[in-house]
């Protein structure tokens, strides 16, 4: 039940932080040992998953990372070397099975429920990386913003449902906002954050007024206009 799988989400995170799985490589090891355990009868050996030479997952590379994420609407690329051969990546590998093995035996175990919160894991990665926008003397300042642009599309074109786009037009409006009224304050909301969640009216607070962003296709040209008005109100310009 949901509850359970509350428990069992405790439980990864727990391990998550203890073994410091935030890198690719250990957030690969991962998953593909989570796919892998669905396929296999408790308990669990960590014997099965050690390769002959002993000193590396069996099985695991960057193909077989990449078909579990293709199986979650994901064709971004986690790690270009994944499987190479790691002292950390076999203790990891026992560690997990261990954990694995425990929540079995308490019941609480949900490989799929599981699987899923590990593909999670792997979009936090790559949301928390950066965009690189690059400054070059020789662009006009729209194609230096529209190559950063073109980094967002990418990202959601690999990641479907992600919505990076809302994201970097706050923070960019937000940024002109503070730099056209720096007397003013302004508060900034979360991008992902929902307003009736919070009880805000809008994505930004300017003094007493609530503003939002609103994004709308160029008509003949492939881009977006961005227009900020009043939170209570249809677009003003």
């Amino acid at each position: 039940g949901d509850s359970m799988n509350a428990e069992q989400a405790k439980e990864l995170e727990n391990f998550k932080n203890e073994h410091k799985v935030r890198t690719k490589g250990k957030l690969s090891v991962a998953l593909y040992l989570t796919r892998e355990a669905k396929r296999r009868n408790f308990p669990l050996a960590p014997s099965d998953f050690l390769a002959e030479s002993r000193g590396q997952v069996r099985g695991l590379s960057k193909a077989a990372v990449q078909a579990i994420l293709r199986d979650h609407g994901i064709n971004r690329t986690l790690a270009q070397e994944a499987g190479r051969t790691s002292r950390g990546s076999v203790g990891l590998m026992e560690a997990y099975v261990q954990l694995l093995n425990r929540l079995n035996e308490s019941g609480m175990l949900d490989m799929e429920a599981a699987e899923q919160w590990w593909v999670d894991r792997v979009r936090d990665y790559f949301a928390s990386m950066p965009l690189k926008m690059k400054y070059d003397a020789s662009k006009s300042i729209q194609a230096i913003f529209e190559d950063l642009f073109q980094q967002v599309r990418q990202r959601e074109e690999d990641d479907p449902g992600s919505t990076y786009l809302g994201a970097v037009l706050q923070h960019l409006v937000g940024a002109k906002i503070e730099l056209s009224v720096p007397h003013v304050q302004l508060t900034h909301f979360g991008a992902s954050v929902a307003d009736h969640s919070t009880h805000r009216a809008g994505d930004f607070q300017i003094g007493e007024a609530d503003a939002m962003i609103d994004c709308t296709p160029m008509r003949n040209e492939n881009g977006t206009q961005t227009h900020l008005m009043p939170a209570d109100s249809r677009r003003l310009s």
